[in-house]
């Protein structure tokens, strides 16, 4: 990747996306937000994520395409992760990069990158204070997400959840913030659209239904929030998934 690339809209890959900022800053622009990547930074976006690139003009680093096929046995993340790889994993992923690079179809480096993923320190966390701030914040949204899942279909609002938490939205909008680097609301998108997706990879339920149980007010609002944020509707989307699946089982 250099910054002669030109970012354009949006729009859905069918593979696994690894990037790696060596220098510069990129920006990593998704339907609802935009997310800047920095120097010596690592983002993995899962297959059937939406999205596109506006690199700075100084920006050098790579961008790697990893097939489903290739990657069907790995636990790799089932969401966007980035940040800063930890220090004794620096060294550990340049040679797995290399690999992927020669050989995209590669398999042996996989677990090594998945098990970097994990540890990945967010670029927005700032370090712990003496008084257990981070630690407080990190518990409260650990807390939110969790009774946002309980409750998805519902379609609980942020006031409600926080009221619940025993907080003011203000305040956990705050730590929100301070630990993913996004606002509660942006928060319970990404879970709800996480969700959706991984319900769509299975043929069951039907999509009304799906729909319901995950709290959309109707088909329409479902489909509209679906393809507004995948760029793909729900129905494409599964067709995909068992498509990609099947593949998988033939070979």
């Amino acid at each position: 990747m250099t910054g002669t690339m030109q970012g354009d809209l949006p729009r859905v890959r069918n593979d696994h996306v690894l990037i790696r900022i060596s220098e510069g800053i990129t920006t990593i622009r998704f339907p609802r937000h935009d997310h800047v990547l920095g120097s010596q930074q690592l983002a993995f976006l899962p297959a059937g994520t939406a999205f596109s690139l506006r690199p700075s003009a100084n920006v050098q680093g790579e961008v790697i395409l990893i097939p489903l096929i290739a990657a069907r046995h790995v636990s790799l993340p089932h969401e966007f992760r980035s940040g800063l790889p930890e220090s004794g994993d620096v060294g550990l992923l340049r040679p797995a990069l290399q690999r992927l690079e020669a050989d995209t179809s590669a398999v042996d480096p996989l677990p090594m990158i998945a098990a970097i993923l994990s540890r990945l320190r967010p670029s927005t966390a700032q370090p712990t204070t003496a008084d257990g701030a981070f630690d407080l914040a990190k518990d409260l949204v650990d807390r939110f997400l969790n009774r946002a899942l309980a409750d998805l279909g519902n379609s609980p609002s942020i006031a409600e959840l926080a009221r619940g938490l025993d907080c003011s939205q203000g305040h956990l909008d705050r730590a929100c913030k301070l630990v993913r680097g996004r606002n509660a609301l942006q928060l319970l998108y990404d879970l709800r659209l996480q969700t959706v997706r991984q319900a769509l990879a299975c043929p069951e339920p039907a999509l009304p239904q799906l729909a319901k149980d995950l709290g959309f007010a109707d088909m329409g609002h479902f489909i509209r929030a679906f393809q507004a944020a995948t760029g793909q509707t729900p129905a494409a989307y599964r067709q995909q998934c068992l498509q990609a699946k099947g593949s998988e089982g033939a070979a």
